[in-house]
Parts: C-alpha cells; structure tokens; sequence
C-alpha cells in the first residue's frame, strides 16, 4: 500500500489568517499605476480570507517627511 504524506495546511490554507495581497506585486505594476495616474492605489494590500474574499484593504504611505 502506498503511502502518501499528508500536506501541512498553513494558517492561510485553514482561515486563522488572512492572506496579504498587494494590489501591485511587482516594480512593472507600480511602474504601470503611476503612467497610469493611479497613484491612489499604489500602497495598498487586500487582505483575504480562505474563499478569496477580500475583507479588509490597508492603505499604506509616507508621511509629509518621506518616512
């Protein structure tokens, strides 16, 4: 008989975390949102859940002092 190693199921595979998903996950993208005059939406991350439905969107940017 076969025996076949169980997967480890990461908190993200069972719920308990919500999995991070950049809205530019890459240089090309933001290069791309900024030639686009889509500034507003560099920084920002979905966070989803198990289905794959965003719950939460986190808005991430630099103060007036570049910090």
């Amino acid at each position: 008989m076969a025996h076949y190693a169980t997967p480890t199921l990461t908190p993200y595979d069972t719920g308990s975390r919500l999995e991070p998903k950049l809205w530019q996950p890459d240089r090309s993208s933001v290069i791309a949102a900024m030639s686009a005059g889509e500034h507003e939406d560099i920084g920002k991350v979905d966070f989803d859940d198990d289905e794959g439905a965003t719950a939460v969107v986190v808005v991430m940017s630099r103060d007036a002092d570049g910090g």
